[in-house]
C-alpha cells in the first residue's frame, strides 16, 4: 500500500474501508449501555419511593431486606385486625354523659378496632367503654373479625343525640335504628327507670336491627322485627357459636339471647 499523503488533499476513501468503519461503530453501539433517559419528548417513569424497612431504609433489626407486606388498595384500610385505646375527655360524651351517672368520663376510654363491614371491606370504628372492659371487648371484637362476623358500624352514642335536642331515650332509638353498634350511653334500660348497663361502659349493641331486643311483643329496633325470627340466615346475627359470643362467655359476660325475653344485640358484664 503506498504512503498516505498530506499534501494539501485528502486521499478518496475506498468504499470497502468505510463499509468495515460503519461495521464496526454499529457493534460497538449495540454493547455499549442503554442511556438512563428515554426518546426525545418521552420521560422514564420516576422510581417508587422506599417504603419503610426496604433497602433504603434498615430496619429496626438491621435486616436490609425489602419488606414483603402487601400494602392496603388505596382509600383502604389494612386487612388485619388493630385495636387503639386512648382516654375519654367530658367533650367526647357531651350528651351520653350527665351528673349523677354511675361513672366519670375519667373511668370510660375510647376502644377504636377494626370490623369486617356489610360490604365485605374492612373498617375502623370506636367504642366507649369502661376501662375494666376494654381486654373483653377487644377480645370480642378481634375473634369477630377472624371469623369476618359483618358489622353495619360502628360509632359512639354521642353522634345520635343531635345536640342537646334529642334525650337519652331517642338516642338509643336512632343508634338502634341505623343498626349501629355502641356501648356507652347513660340512660335507663328499655321500659324500666333504671340505669342499663351501658350507663357503666360495660355493655355492647351489636348490629341492633339483625339482632333485634324483643320484649312484650315488640322488637326494638322496629325495622328489625323481620330478624326476631332466628331460623333465618343473614349476615350480622348473632348466634350460640358465633365468635364474638364465645369469646364474651369465656370472658365472663352474657349474652342476652338467652333471656326470658331476648336482647339478640346485647353483651354485659353483669348479666343485666
Amino acid at each position: 500500500m503506498p504512503p498516505l499523503r498530506y499534501a494539501g488533499s485528502v486521499e478518496p476513501v475506498r468504499p470497502a474501508v468505510l463499509a468495515f468503519v460503519l461495521t464496526s461503530a454499529l457493534s460497538l453501539g449495540a454493547c455499549a449501555d442503554p442511556p438512563s433517559s428515554g426518546p426525545i419528548g418521552e420521560s422514564t417513569a420516576p422510581s417508587a419511593p422506599s417504603a419503610p424497612g426496604s433497602s433504603g431504609d434498615p430496619s429496626p433489626t438491621g435486616d436490609a431486606t425489602p419488606s414483603t407486606a402487601p400494602r392496603a388498595p388505596e382509600g383502604r384500610t389494612a386487612r388485619t385486625f388493630r385495636a387503639t385505646v386512648r382516654p375519654v375527655t367530658r367533650a367526647d360524651v357531651r350528651y351520653s354523659y350527665a351528673p349523677g351517672c354511675p361513672v366519670a368520663p375519667r373511668q370510660l376510654r375510647k376502644l377504636r378496632v377494626s370490623y369486617w363491614g356489610f360490604d365485605g371491606d374492612v373498617h375502623r370504628g370506636t367504642l366507649i367503654v369502661a376501662h375494666w372492659a376494654v381486654a373483653p371487648v377487644r377480645a370480642a371484637f378481634r375473634g369477630a373479625f377472624r371469623d369476618r362476623f359483618k358489622v353495619r358500624k360502628i360509632r359512639p352514642v354521642e353522634r345520635y343525640y343531635r345536640g342537646s335536642r334529642a334525650g337519652m331515650a331517642k338516642s338509643d332509638a336512632r343508634s338502634m335504628r341505623a343498626d349501629n353498634t355502641s356501648a356507652f350511653n347513660c340512660r335507663y334500660a328499655t321500659g324500666s327507670s333504671r340505669f342499663s348497663a351501658h350507663s357503666w361502659g360495660d355493655a355492647v349493641e351489636v348490629n341492633p336491627r339483625e339482632n333485634p331486643h324483643v320484649l312484650g311483643g315488640r322488637t326494638y329496633p322496629p325495622n328489625g322485627a323481620r330478624f326476631a325470627d332466628r331460623g333465618r340466615k343473614h349476615k350480622g346475627m348473632l348466634r350460640a357459636g358465633s365468635a364474638m359470643t364465645k369469646v364474651m362467655r369465656k370472658r365472663g359476660w352474657t349474652w342476652g339471647g338467652t333471656y326470658r325475653s331476648p336482647d339478640y344485640q346485647h353483651f354485659s358484664r353483669t348479666g343485666r
